[in-house]
């Protein structure tokens, strides 16, 4: 990608036209474009990126300026990016920012024990409420963040808005809207919960993931029923058993998926491939 002036204009003063262009891209190229502009332009930027590219890009940036990056987004928005991240571009960027906003994000990132924000996963595919089914699709198709049997739907907000399942997004008109497809979340979990006050959730019988919000509604991640059960559980026996059942249910349903993605898509260039996915 090249810079001049009209470029350079335009990331500055249409952001978020400018991150959906962006999204486009592959991640060791935006970093390498990113790298160019000041870091005021590139925090606008961030700010409207999907999740896993803004963790992505960060990661991939030097910890200098990834963390003057983080510092301009705010503490929770901050905090949100930070727990997509694996452990150590995590540390290495919380050893960057100064003391005081370490310390503010340690604070947010740090659930208590036994709650169900300390066993969640962040690392989720997510979708944003205003895109197409087949953009949905191609993003979902090359995702490296987890995927459950639902698709998380947010809107700008970052609020979980809705769910779709993965068969019925395969079938599904591709010229839709997402939000037309979707339905409400019927159970949603609150990641400062104590897991005890959740295990009996009547859902549980029908999902092996249920949704975390934080304190702001903030969609953050999912919980597993599998982690759930094995941080409640001392009998290994359990976990072990708790882990092939889902090992069985996760290998059928990539079978599916892969069945499907031959037979409804043909393969496609990756760079042009939508990057949308949760929001790493």
């Amino acid at each position: 990608m090249t810079i001049n002036n009209l470029s350079r204009h335009f990331l500055e003063e249409h952001p978020r036209e400018s991150a959906k262009v962006l999204e486009n891209f592959a991640s060791d190229e935006l970093v390498d474009f990113l790298e160019k502009y000041s870091d005021e332009t590139v925090a606008s930027l961030i700010r409207y990126l999907m999740p896993a590219t803004a963790v992505a890009c960060l990661s991939g940036m030097k910890d200098a300026k990834a963390a003057t990056i983080l510092e301009q987004l705010g503490v929770d928005n901050a905090a949100r990016l930070l727990r997509r991240m694996k452990n150590k571009d995590q540390l290495a960027l919380l050893g960057s920012v100064s003391g005081s906003y370490a310390m503010r994000l340690k604070s947010i990132l740090r659930y208590p024990a036994g709650t169900v924000g300390q066993h969640m996963s962040p690392n989720v595919f997510i979708a944003a409420e205003n895109m197409l089914a087949s953009d949905v699709f191609s993003a979902a198709r090359h995702a490296t963040s987890e995927m459950q049997g639902d698709i998380f739907i947010i809107n700008d907000a970052q609020h979980l808005v809705g769910l779709v399942d993965v068969k019925n997004l395969v079938f599904a008109d591709q010229g839709l809207e997402i939000n037309e497809i979707m339905r409400i979340p019927d159970a949603v979990l609150n990641a400062r919960t104590n897991l005890e006050y959740v295990k009996d959730h009547p859902k549980w019988r029908f999902k092996e993931a249920l949704p975390v919000v934080d304190h702001n509604n903030i969609f953050v991640g999912v919980l597993k029923r599998s982690v759930m059960f094995e941080a409640l559980s001392g009998d290994q026996n359990l976990s072990r058993s708790e882990e092939t059942f889902m090992d069985t249910v996760m290998e059928v349903a990539d079978l599916f998926w892969d069945i499907c993605t031959n037979i409804v898509l043909p393969k496609s260039d990756n760079r042009t491939e939508g990057r949308k996915d949760e929001r790493s």
